[in-house]
């Protein structure tokens, strides 16, 4: 009797080590490493998804800021703020000048984005 307990618990890890080494043994395959791979492919693409995903936002609200930031240095504490003045600009521009025929601008491209002129 004690022959047959022991001959079952070898058979019993026999067959758990066979499964065992079977399993080691697949994961070495070319199916096996392509799946692996997938697998770390697949997490790492989600990282970076919900990384790009949570940067949006902050660089919008930095982006501002930082704009906000360069007109308040850009203009003087007595002028007026960049839409009023774009405004005023656009009112002046739809004039015509008295006594002038030719449509001569001497507005820089650069000063309509800055908001004034020298």
């Amino acid at each position: 009797m004690k022959r047959i307990v022991w001959l079952g618990i070898g058979v019993a890890v026999g067959v758990y080590a066979y499964s065992k080494v079977r399993q080691v043994a697949r994961q070495y395959t070319p199916a096996g490493v392509s799946e692996k791979a997938e697998h770390l492919a697949s997490d790492v693409v989600g990282r970076v998804e919900t990384a790009v995903k949570g940067l949006a936002p902050d660089f919008s609200s930095a982006y501002a800021a930082r704009e906000k930031e360069l007109m308040d240095q850009l203009l003087a504490d007595t002028q007026e703020s960049v839409a009023e003045m774009r405004a005023r600009r656009a009112r002046h521009a739809a004039r015509p000048s008295p006594g002038n025929d030719t449509d001569i601008t001497d507005v820089d491209p650069d000063e309509e984005a800055l908001g004034y002129s020298f």
